[in-house]
């Protein structure tokens, strides 16, 4: 039984990502595609920061989305693009994670972890865990209950 006609149109093309036929040789054409699917314009830049790498591996790029409300303490939702640690990245949400800041008055930090197979396991693992880490220390400079942080 076929679910495509309760697809919106508007997600089509990631329909078209060859399951079961991730190579190195159609990697580089999904990430391009995943790209494409996400809408480029926001309201703002967000914040960039980057986060010490765990053992001896480069920094991580963070991306910060935070409400002009006034509150004191603001939620802090950590937000780990998909694409199954070889395919995304951070910036191509930016569109929903300043949506996600405003609905919510939260905090939003979105990791810019390394992509496998470039980074084998469990390198993209250890940029998020430390870019967690980093949200963690930087609580207060943030902005951020350190009480009320999810990973998403």
């Amino acid at each position: 039984m076929s679910t495509h006609h309760l697809l919106d149109p508007a997600y089509y093309d990631l329909t078209a990502i060859p399951a079961g036929e991730l190579t190195p040789e159609t990697l580089p054409g999904m990430r391009e595609m995943m790209l494409k699917m996400f809408p480029s314009h926001v309201g703002a830049e967000p914040r960039l920061a980057a986060a010490q790498g765990r053992d001896d591996a480069p920094e991580i790029p963070l991306r910060i989305y935070a409400p002009d409300s006034g509150a004191a303490a603001k939620p802090c939702v950590y937000y780990i693009h998909g694409g199954g640690f070889v395919a995304g990245s951070a910036a191509i949400m930016d569109a929903m994670n300043w949506e996600c800041a405003q609905t919510h008055d939260a905090v939003v930090v979105a990791v810019g972890y390394r992509l496998a197979p470039e980074t084998p396991f469990p390198g993209p693992i250890d940029d998020c865990y430390a870019g967690l880490l980093w949200v963690m220390a930087h609580a207060a400079e943030l902005g951020v209950d350190p009480g009320r942080v999810i990973v998403m």
